[in-house]
């Protein structure tokens, strides 16, 4: 069988038939979220700016990279908490600029709730 320019051209367009045959059977992806996002605007960190916060962690950004596990401290005017979290993500975002994903672990039920209660006070605006 010879190969030429022809053949090419025929390879292309099958495979380009076949990817907008298989894109128009892809479904929206479903949110992979376990927790509602609220906007850490009005909470205090240790580490960096709260960007958001959940029930299972938050999304911080700071000027340096961080170590796999660390003892965050959150607070705002009435409360501070300490909470084991872990580093599930980090994002370079710019010089000395990284945004990080943290994953709470070993919460207590009162931690649990401590949490629910700064949700509340960011939700309320």
């Amino acid at each position: 069988m010879r190969y030429g320019v022809g053949t090419g051209r025929r390879v292309i367009r099958r495979m380009s038939q076949g990817v907008r045959a298989g894109a128009a059977r892809l479904r929206p992806l479903a949110e992979r979220r376990k927790f509602g996002r609220f906007k850490g605007t009005r909470l205090g960190c240790n580490i960096g700016r709260v960007i958001d916060l959940s029930d299972g962690g938050l999304r911080i950004r700071c000027s340096t990279r961080l170590s796999s596990l660390m003892d965050v401290k959150l607070w705002t005017a009435k409360r501070q908490i300490t909470v084991a979290a872990k580093v599930a993500w980090v994002r370079r975002i710019g010089f000395r600029k990284y945004e990080i994903g943290l994953e709470f672990r070993d919460l207590t039920p009162e931690t649990r709730t401590d949490l629910s209660t700064f949700a509340a006070y960011l939700s309320a605006g």
